[in-house]
């Protein structure tokens, strides 16, 4: 490996950040474990008495369940560089998990017997089907996969050349050209 070669690669290493992979996880651990702690710890003790909640127990418990492996890949989703291959791997990897994890938490769309209300009646259990709403976050999630790998495209070039310009695919920069195309000219002068 030539010596210019190698700096390339460790530039391109330095990019990667373990201060920001470990920030990601610390936000994924909070929507996806915290959360869920938070509304068993805070929430429930002022539910009113003839309110049973044991199914909505039982989709935090799914929340959490479904979260760890998110919160595991998120690591690598914030380590690594945006126009990595380790970063788009690991994305599409979060992507897909977190549909996965849509699907898990909703039960595929069939909530019943999310809670119970008591009345003169009896019980009543409150039952919510929502596969259409299912197929839409589904939908949604698979067209961001398409943004991620649009997000890989347009900054390859950029993390390849440890700028934040992508690199120019001629021979090398003209003489007159400005340093970016969207710089405004005062005075004889790009700014």
């Amino acid at each position: 490996m030539s010596k210019e070669r190698k700096m390339e690669k460790d530039a391109r290493r330095r990019r990667d950040s373990i201060a920001r992979g470990v920030g990601t996880m610390i936000l994924s651990f909070i929507g996806y474990i915290a959360v869920p702690y938070l509304i068993q710890w805070y929430v429930y003790p002022m539910v009113p008495e003839g309110i049973e909640l044991e199914g909505f127990s039982k989709l935090l418990d799914r929340w959490v369940l479904g979260g760890v492996p998110i919160m595991i890949v998120s690591l690598f989703v914030g380590y690594f560089g945006i126009g990595s291959r380790g970063w788009l791997a690991s994305s599409i990897i979060h992507g897909l998990l977190r549909i996965g994890w849509v699907l898990y938490l909703m039960n595929f769309g069939d909530l019943t017997g999310l809670f119970a209300m008591e009345d003169d009646n009896g019980w009543q259990r409150i039952d919510i089907v929502i596969h259409g709403f299912m197929y839409l976050m589904v939908a949604e999630r698979l067209l961001k996969l398409l943004i991620i790998y649009g997000d890989y495209r347009d900054n390859r070039s950029a993390y390849l050349n440890g700028g934040d310009e992508p690199a120019r695919k001629g021979k090398g920069k003209r003489k007159n050209e400005p340093p970016s195309s969207d710089g405004i000219r005062v005075k004889g002068r790009y700014n």
